[in-house]
């Protein structure tokens, strides 16, 4: 009997070693920040464009973005760390991937919703997650009042929260021990066939989706065109 031969990789194979083999300190924002890092072309390039106001973020500004962000997450009232459960329920917006990055960069496991779910939906979800914290637009954030949740709403349509982006904190820097094998997202059925159900999504897993965009589609990696973030926003 004859097989097809197998398709030959366009991922380098020291990439499938040192990324996805080595259970390592080492989280999917780790390895999309390798790549900004292995170039200088990409500095003024927009990484991000607002649809509305066409407003954009280059590449060169997300590092400290997401850092900014990150510290911010640590310090009290929030004191966000690993293995915490966030809530994100959000229309996709130019911060959505900023505020992704800083959670996976400490651990934090996001948990996205759809902003158009009914409230039924977003307490269905609460109850299989307990969130410890939630990511809201002003809009989706009166339906977490209507469920009353009872943890803290960080709205991301806020001078706040670009505050929280914009401000060099001297919070600790220290880096929070984060393994390729800890949950980095849940995502969810749409529920159409019974109750909403959920399935984990490791670093590993997302560091995998990102290197297959990057390097399937960009054999030669051409990092002026590498998606910044490949997961499912809501």
């Amino acid at each position: 009997m004859d097989f097809a031969p197998k398709p030959k990789s366009t991922i380098p194979l020291d990439f499938h070693i040192l990324y996805l083999h080595n259970p390592c300190l080492f989280t999917v924002t780790d390895f999309i920040f390798s790549l900004l890092k292995t170039t200088t072309s990409t500095s003024g390039t927009a990484s991000l464009i607002h649809a509305t106001t066409r407003r954009f973020i280059p590449y060169s500004d997300v590092p400290l973005l997401v850092r900014n962000l990150a510290v911010s997450l640590r310090q009290p009232p929030l004191s966000l760390t690993n293995g915490a459960c966030s809530f994100v329920i959000a229309p996709n917006s130019s911060y959505l991937p900023i505020l992704y990055l800083s959670l996976f960069s400490l651990g934090v496991v996001v948990s996205p919703l759809n902003p158009a779910s009914s409230t039924q939906e977003i307490s269905r979800q609460l109850r299989l997650c307990k969130q410890v914290v939630a990511f809201a637009t002003v809009e989706s954030a009166n339906k977490l009042l209507e469920v009353g949740f009872p943890n803290p709403v960080v709205v991301i349509d806020s001078n706040e929260f670009v505050s929280m982006m914009r401000a060099e904190l001297n919070g600790s820097e220290s880096k929070i021990d984060v393994l390729q094998s800890d949950t980095a997202a849940i995502l969810y059925s749409s529920g159409t066939t019974g109750k909403i159900k959920g399935v984990k999504l490791t670093h590993r897993n997302l560091i995998s989706t990102n290197a297959g965009a990057s390097f399937g589609r960009h054999p030669q990696l051409d990092l002026r065109r590498f998606p910044l973030v490949t997961f499912p926003l809501l």
